[in-house]
């Protein structure tokens, strides 16, 4: 294949975007974490993106490049920069606490691992009109004709229809969506319990709380999303399939994740850390 024809498959286009997002995400990582037990998994992690990052702009101009596995090492390029996107939150709750202490660090990791999520789903979708479009291509591909299915794509084709109600300064939310919309954020709060009970049952014993260990891991999934939709919408990944990890596999990632945050945050004693 032609150096011409690797880009668009390789997606080494990409890299500006992923490096900008990298630099954000370095100043927090490398800023604040250095006296961490653990800090260096989080730069490690950083590192190992910038090397995909450069394999990929290499491969652009190689003759005959694998790209097989440059393609599948897209998959834990998303992986380690959702990783590198937790230590920097990480690192702003544990100053947030020393500096203010007023909150509790996993109480701020929360908060703020929604409040970014949030603020970039309000950004990407209010200026460049892609987020809520691009999750409901994705869910109508991924789903099927079952109840879960049928669930999630309502939830997407009403996110839809409320965007262009807020976009339509003529239009105003009427009471019966508000009402379709608080019950099915209570549907979809009680599936996303139930399918991470097991999980949570696990990751409880390391944060001594069962509430607190469901708010890590919603706050790991929407790294997690974040992280994909990035790829997806502007990185290398041209389908959600070349991101997408089997059901048990993300299960043990969350609770690897859970884990490392829980040691960050100061509830795995460092003793155990340093073994």
């Amino acid at each position: 294949m032609a150096p011409d024809n690797h880009e668009k498959r390789i997606g080494s286009d990409a890299v500006a975007v992923e490096s900008i997002i990298v630099t954000l995400v370095s100043v927090f990582v490398f800023g604040l974490g250095t006296e961490w037990n653990y800090y260096w998994i989080f730069q490690f992690a950083l590192g190992l993106v910038l090397l995909i990052m450069l394999l990929r702009v290499m491969a652009n101009r190689a003759t005959a490049p694998d790209l097989g596995k440059i393609k599948r090492s897209v998959r834990w390029s998303a992986k380690l920069l959702q990783v590198a996107l937790i230590g920097a939150i990480a690192a702003i709750s544990i100053y947030i606490e020393a500096a203010f202490q007023i909150l509790q660090p996993v109480v701020s990791f929360v908060g703020l691992s929604i409040g970014v999520s949030l603020f970039f789903v309000l950004l990407d979708e209010f200026i460049l009109g892609e987020y809520v479009e691009t999750w409901r291509r994705i869910i109508y591909q991924q789903t099927g004709e079952n109840p879960v299915g049928r669930l999630l794509r309502s939830t997407a084709d009403y996110c839809r229809n409320m965007i262009e109600v807020v976009m339509d300064k003529e239009s105003s939310p009427r009471p019966e969506n508000t009402l379709r919309g608080i019950g099915l954020i209570t549907v979809l709060a009680s599936l996303f319990l139930l399918v991470s009970l097991p999980v949570g049952i696990l990751v409880t014993e390391l944060f001594n709380d069962f509430g607190t260990a469901i708010l890590v891991i919603f706050s790991i999934v929407l790294h997690r999303d974040l992280t994909r939709y990035i790829y997806i919408n502007y990185g290398a990944a041209t389908s959600f399939e070349e991101l997408k990890w089997g059901l048990k596999w993300e299960f043990v990632w969350i609770i690897f994740i859970s884990g490392l945050v829980a040691g960050v945050l100061g509830y795995i004693p460092a003793t155990v850390l340093s073994l």
